[in-house]
């Protein structure tokens, strides 16, 4: 009678659960589309630069077979905004040197590369930093060099070359030849060289180092060498003084030849360097010394010199033109301030900025107590933050002798829930600008003084001290502020602060105002002003008309008395917008976002909170609320937009006016953001930083193990019993939990972000290459399994709500390759894994939602398969092939340090609670799994559990559509893993960080796995295959060798060294028995799977359904 009922209405039931699932996971994927703000470059792929990122740094920089020039910068930073176009140039005119020297370029503002910008002591920016050809990650020998023009940095880039010792072949002979003998130079030349250069130029010219450079990826062809007018060996030549710099070729029979350098209609600033190019080029030419000569490097750094001219002069002439159709009256300015714009700016500035400075101590650390102080008596804001000042001005009060930037930042990041200071990201509202490098943290500084010198107007009633607040900003900006070009024209700016009216108590107010409406003139019409927020006189007459002087047509000349007054009250206490913190406030007080007592930072951001909201029961709710507009919306139609909201609202709440106001404005913030989600999609500049908490960590975690691998554990005890299977699965939890909690201990002490970067420190570079090969194999086959899921589950559910389907849509073929198009390809097209953890939370809803329904559908099932057939064994003699599908279901190393890296609080102890707790969950979840299925079926389990239930039962049609839909949230994670394996391995040798190249190789790795996925359908031997050869090296092999290599001697016999050397040796036993003990059970008489069979027993469970339809039947005695 219950699979009647379930017949009757199953039509209408499948479809209100598939419009319920696919909200959830629109509402899911919506909700992790953020604009985001810090995580911008200011190069692309064209710019000759390679971006560097704290995931490619190490692999890419360290132990390089060629020096580097890597520039350190923050996007916010107006002067590096300017001096980009000139690290353009410097590295478009190196291009050719690629073989010797690199350029790269790390943007310090992103929050995963501020510990490696910290790491390398990074004070102001930009700053240029050379590292030496084999440097090593833990070596400090990196140099500065002085960011000047391109012609200078490229001096002192060839200045340092000089002062490295020669290591490679390729390397360029810089010292001048003196001795007086063309054989000397041929001994010193390769032996394969056909062709000899000699430069002759004075002791202080860098033409000659420049050719050699040029050059240098012909070395094996081509040697150049020069010598100097204070050298003998010019003297053979026979030339005059006048005549240098010149250009000769030694020919192997020791002739000389001179090669003529002066070119007719040149231009005379063209330069020794490029009439040298174009006459040595010439002559190869001619002489057909080199083969496979090419001139297209020159060509392409030609043209992209020119590319980088064009685009600036027409960027400058954009600006022009758009200033001038842009009149300064019709400039829209906030009537309003933000105090999440000062709360942002004072979180980059305590937690970034300040801690950047390694030594604060002096006079640094007068100027942080005095800027301190300032803030606490004069910053008008929220009691917590005040009180979050109060204290950290205490605690750095105790550090009497001064303190590090490190300490500083343990002291900022102490919060309690009386006192704090949000940290959201560095998310602006007034002060953002038109894109990520434009506004933030300067507009929030300049906010910020401003209003400090108005409240201290306000507050000090009897006597002020004028000076007070302009030097505690000027010592501040000195010591601390980033941009160091910004800094110097400060003081400059500031260099007669003490000359103030000391009896004038505006006087701060009003020199305040001037130096910025001085330097807002200066810096309009820079390439760096944002169009948007051009650089004006402030205010304009839009904000205030009559602070302009009526008679003048110039808006520089303003009334002053007026302005006073203007300025009194825009910056006031009264013209803070707190919308946003008072919806903050209403958070603290439902205790959704408290930070913890035990003095850590809050897990999630106040801010993103109220934006995003992270929490389940929230999604939930709003699942709940939309089942609830469907079911009434029948009943009544709201007829405007307004009235539809209102109606949505009071249909669902309690009337309670402010709760309802409060829940309106939220519902409706979903809605947009829901279209907003689907506008932007695919469109990586809104994928924001974000940063997952425990939970959602854990979220990541478990989905990485209870994907496809899950559905094989019934299978598993088929292959070990039921019981030795119970204990093997606890044996498998265990090393898990212990394995990746060694690996991320490991790699900390190898002070390595990434498991390939830990595996290559700790085991060179065949345990690099070893990794790479099965962190790319494990992941990639879980992408082929999960493709053969989805072939074999929405095919049974399509035909079993639509009987009448064309074969087209039962095709196992076509389905996987229609939900790899429009499903598991543009999930994978995400850049960001924490933003997955909302994604990994459905999932494990769903993954839940079918354990539930199997457990049902098992037990109804029972009755109609004879006990006598189904072969329940308690041991059974296959423990290897059973570990191998328990090892590839548990396998979440691959993805451990990602995940640990987008937690917001990276600690060991957090992460040992994040591994504790994806082993427990996920051993429950395998264990009801392989019961479920192995007591039902017993030895006739197949490898995907779902295969043994009827093709026409409807809640089994459910439970499969649940899991495809779990498996193709699970899939982008799995690609992700692919993908950076991918990008990481090509990082030692060429720049992967380019929008195209994320798209080319995603896209080639799901074709890949569609392709493969297509010649198979039998899960159980992928799973057994997969998890012993692959598995057992990325969960316990590598894992053990790295921490026992780390470990010192001293500890050989510790707890942790015994437990490794026990994991290692499971490993290596399961990694034998993967080459031979599969494929002989595969062998074996009556091994098979097949896709579209249905098992006898359906026959007497759904006689009148397999009446009616085609399925054909698995024809056993047991059944």
């Amino acid at each position: 009678m219950k699979s009647l009922f379930i017949d009757k209405y199953s039509d209408d039931f499948c479809w209100y659960f598939v419009l319920l699932i696919i909200i959830g996971v629109m509402r899911q994927t919506s909700s992790a589309v953020v604009p985001s703000q810090n995580s911008v470059s200011l190069y692309t792929d064209n710019d000759k630069v390679i971006i560097l990122t704290s995931q490619n740094f190490s692999l890419t920089v360290y132990e390089s077979n060629t020096a580097w020039l890597i520039e350190f910068y923050a996007s916010w930073c107006g002067h590096c905004q300017s001096y980009a176009n000139t690290y353009r140039e410097v590295a478009i005119d190196t291009w050719g040197w690629k073989t010797v020297v690199r350029i790269g370029a790390i943007n310090c503002y992103a929050d995963e590369n501020s510990a490696l910008c910290e790491q390398h002591k990074i004070e102001s920016y930009p700053t240029l930093r050379f590292i030496e050809p084999q440097t090593t990650m833990n070596a400090s020998k990196t140099i500065t060099i002085t960011a000047t023009d391109a012609k200078g940095v490229e001096k002192e880039l060839i200045k340092k070359l000089v002062d490295v010792n020669r290591i490679e072949k390729s390397w360029p002979q810089f010292i001048p030849a003196s001795r007086a003998s063309f054989d000397d130079l041929f001994n010193r030349a390769p032996p394969s060289v056909k062709l000899l250069l000699l430069i002759i130029e004075k002791r202080d010219d860098f033409t000659g180092s420049q050719i050699m450079l040029d050059f240098s990826k012909y070395y094996e062809q081509l040697a150049i060498f020069r010598t100097t007018t204070d050298k003998k060996l010019w003297y053979r030549f026979q030339i005059n003084i006048t005549d240098i710099p010149a250009l000769f070729a030694i020919l192997p029979n020791r002739t000389i030849e001179k090669i003529n350098t002066k070119q007719e209609n040149t231009n005379e600033n063209i330069g020794s360097r490029n009439l040298f190019n174009y006459a040595i080029r010439s002559y190869i030419r001619q002489r057909k010394y080199i083969v496979n000569f090419d001139d297209r490097d020159l060509e392409e750094i030609i043209l992209s010199r020119n590319a980088l001219k064009n685009a600036e002069t027409k960027l400058i002439s954009y600006k022009k033109n758009a200033q001038i159709n842009l009149p300064v009256d019709n400039i829209i300015i906030n009537q309003k301030i933000s105090m999440i714009d000062f709360e942002t700016a004072l979180s980059y500035m305590f937690r970034r900025e300040i801690p950047r400075i390694q030594e604060i101590r002096g006079e640094a650390y007068d100027a942080l107590i005095h800027w301190l102080v300032v803030l606490i008596k004069y910053f008008p804001g929220r009691e917590p933050v005040m009180n979050y000042l109060k204290q950290l001005l205490s605690a750095v009060k105790e550090q009497s002798n001064g303190l590090t930037g490190k300490q500083f930042r343990e002291l900022a990041d102490l919060n309690t829930t009386s006192s704090y200071l949000p940290n959201n990201n560095f998310q602006y509202k007034y002060c953002a600008g038109s894109s990520p490098t434009h506004r933030g943290y300067p507009c929030g500084l300049w906010i910020l003084f401003h209003t400090l010198t108005v409240s201290q107007v306000q507050t000090e009633l009897v006597q002020i001290n004028t000076i007070e607040i302009l030097s505690a900003i000027k010592k501040f900006l000195k010591y601390f502020f980033g941009c160091r070009h910004c800094s110097e024209n400060f003081m400059k700016e500031t260099k007669d602060i003490n000359q103030l009216d000391s009896n004038n108590k505006y006087a701060a107010v009003i020199y305040l105002w001037e130096i910025h409406n001085r330097v807002n003139k200066r810096l309009h019409g820079d390439i760096t002003e944002d169009l948007q927020h051009p650089k004006i006189q402030f205010p304009p007459k839009s904000l205030c008309s009559n602070c302009h002087l009526t008679n003048k047509n110039s808006d520089s000349d303003f009334d002053e008395s007026t302005i006073l007054k203007f300025l009194l009250r825009y910056f006031s206490k009264e013209n803070i917008d707190l919308s946003l913190v008072e919806n903050l406030a209403i958070l603290d007080d439902n205790k959704q976002n408290r930070i913890p007592r035990n003095g850590h930072q809050t897990l999630i951001d106040q801010y993103t909170m109220i934006e995003i909201t992270n929490e389940p029961k929230n999604n939930v709710g709003f699942i709940r609320s939309l089942i609830s507009i469907f079911q009434n919306s029948k009943k009544k139609t709201a007829t405007t937009k307004y009235d539809q909201e209102k109606y949505v609202i009071r249909s669902l709440l309690p009337h309670d006016n402010d709760m309802l106001e409060k829940l309106s404005r939220r519902a409706i913030r979903y809605t947009k953001r829901a279209i907003m989600g689907a506008a932007f999609f695919f469109t990586d500049e809104q994928e924001i930083n974000r940063r997952s908490s425990v939970a959602g960590a854990s979220y990541n975690l478990i989905n990485s193990i209870v994907g496809s691998g899950v559905i094989g554990m019934s299978y598993s005890f088929r292959q070990s019993g039921y019981l030795a299977g119970i204990l093997l699965l606890v044996m498998v939890a265990i090393l898990t939990d212990y394995s990746t909690t060694i690996l991320l201990r490991s790699g900390q002490m190898a002070k390595a972000t990434t498991y390939q970067e830990l595996v290559y420190n700790v085991l060179g570079k065949f345990g690099f290459l070893w990794l790479s090969l099965v962190q790319f194999l494990y992941p990639f086959i879980c992408l082929i399994s999960y493709n053969i899921i989805i072939g074999d589950t929405v095919t049974k559910v399509l035909h079993r709500l639509w009987p009448t389907i064309p074969y087209l849509f039962q095709n196992r073929y076509i389905i996987i390759f229609v939900c790899s198009c429009f499903v598991t390809l543009p999930l994978s097209l995400y850049r960001n894994i924490a933003k997955l953890s909302q994604v990994s939370l459905t999932g494990l809803i769903l993954v839940l939602t079918t354990v539930l329904i199997l457990i049902k559908r098992g037990y109804d099932t029972m009755p109609f398969i004879s006990s006598g057939t189904r072969d329940i064994r308690v041991w059974n003699s296959n423990i290897a092939e059973s570990i191998g599908v328990m090892a590839f279901a548990f396998m979440c190393q691959h993805n451990s340090f990602l995940i640990y890296h987008s937690m917001n609080d990276k600690t060991l102890s957090r992460w040992r609670i994040v591994t504790s707790l994806t082993a427990t969950i996920a051993f429950v979840f395998a264990a009801a799994y392989a019961l479920t299925g192995y007591i039902v079926f017993g030895q006739q389990t197949e490898g995907d559990l779902l295969e043994n239930y009827c093709h026409w039962d409807t809640l089994i049609n459910i439970a499969r559509l649940i899991y495809a839909i779990n498996i193709m949230l699970t899939f982008p994670l799995e690609c992700l893993v692919c993908r950076q394996v991918i990008e990481i391995v090509c990082s030692k040798w060429t720049s992967f960080s380019s929008d195209r190249n994320h798209y080319i190789i995603t896209i080639l790795i799901v074709i890949a796995s569609v392709i493969l996925s297509l010649s198979t359908d039998c899960l159980g031997i992928v799973l057994e295959l997969n998890g012993l050869l692959v598995a057992s090296s990325l969960a316990y092999i590598l894992p053990a060798l790295c921490y026992l290599k780390l470990k010192p001697r001293s500890t050989e016999f510790s707890f942790d060294n015994i437990c490794s050397y026990i994991l290692l040796i499971i490993g290596i036993l399961l990694t034998i028995s993967g080459f031979v003990l599969p494929l002989r059970h595969a062998l074996q008489e009556g091994y098979y799977c097949q896709h579209g069979i249905e098992p006898r027993y359906c026959t007497r469970m759904f006689p009148t359904a397999i009446n009616h339809t085609k399925i054909k039947l698995r024809i056993k005695s047991s059944s």
